[in-house]
């Protein structure tokens, strides 16, 4: 009897530390999943903002050189990675940051249409007029503050500091 009761407490001794161990061990796991998925979303949102940023640059850079010189530049303005990227900051970025960047990509829309419209209209002569260079003033405004509140999206530092919601 003494020989049965010894071995159901190993047995119920062994059960009890295969099961502590198999518990820790999906914890381990699951909280490892979960920092690996963070640094992903991370990395995806700071792409977004890089690539974001690069199509804002190229535009506000087309649109500074049209307003210079007083004529349209023949640089196509671009704005696929905003198309394919937005979503990503959408979720997570301030509203009025949100906003301004929205208006920025849409000036940056608006720039290019205006300028394939112009350049088609008037070949081989590609002049703005002065009346239109302050219309492209404010629009590189709108663009210059897009990449503005763009600017903490994209650096090394941790995302967290920026998003409660990553941390």
């Amino acid at each position: 009897m003494v020989g049965a009761l010894i071995a159901l407490v190993g047995g119920l001794i062994g059960a009890t530390i295969g099961s502590v161990t198999n518990y820790l061990i999906a914890w381990q796991k699951q909280k490892n999943d979960t920092k690996a998925e963070e640094r992903k979303n991370q990395i995806e949102i700071k792409r977004a903002a890089r690539l974001i940023q690069m199509e804002l640059l190229a535009g506000f850079s087309a649109l500074n050189a049209a307003i210079k010189m007083r004529a349209w530049v023949l640089t196509e303005i671009s704005t696929c990675d905003w198309k394919k990227y937005s979503h990503v900051l959408a979720p997570i970025m301030p509203d009025k940051d949100w906003l301004d960047l929205c208006v920025a990509e849409m000036s940056l829309d608006y720039v290019e249409s205006a300028r394939v419209k112009a350049v088609k209209a008037t070949l081989p002569t590609y002049e703005l007029p002065e009346s239109f260079v302050a219309v492209l003033n404010k629009d590189a405004e709108r663009i210059n503050r897009g990449l503005e509140v763009l600017k903490p999206w994209h650096l090394d530092q941790s995302l967290a500091t920026k998003n409660p919601r990553l941390s």
